[in-house]
């Protein structure tokens, strides 16, 4: 009988940290939309997020915030107005949400989700990324 090594823990591992940074129900969302928008205002991220609370909402951006992943510029002015933009840091992670994006595209009949108005999109960057 064939004996195993034990298995040793891993004392750094950088996809836990990644998904310590970015994981939560609305954070890469929240990054897509600021990839793609450049700027946007708290309402307008409510507008493309309706399933988050605005509690929710404001949560994860504050997280986002401190991460180092997305600037929040605060204007002086009545009413308020505050907008959201990505970071160098947050601009580093396009890679990983387009791949993210590409799996779910290709993996949504799978799990019996519709992508709707995104086929066309995601059929084009499939051929054009061939990703396994």
């Amino acid at each position: 009988m064939e004996t195993k090594a034990p298995i040793k823990p891993v004392t750094f591992c950088p996809v836990e940290i990644t998904l310590a940074v970015i994981g939560g129900k609305y954070k890469p969302l929240l990054l897509y939309y600021l990839e793609v928008h450049k700027v946007l205002r708290f309402g307008q991220l409510r507008q493309l997020v309706t399933s988050a609370s605005k509690k929710m909402l404001t949560q994860q951006l504050r997280e986002l915030e401190e991460d180092g992943l997305v600037h929040r510029k605060v204007y002086k002015v009545v009413p308020p107005k505050v907008e959201y933009s990505l970071t160098e840091r947050g601009k580093r992670l396009r890679p990983v949400l387009k791949e993210m994006g590409l799996w779910g595209a290709k993996n949504a009949r799978h799990y019996g989700k519709s992508i709707g108005h995104w086929r066309n999109k995601i059929d084009a960057d499939l051929a054009s990324t061939r990703v396994e």
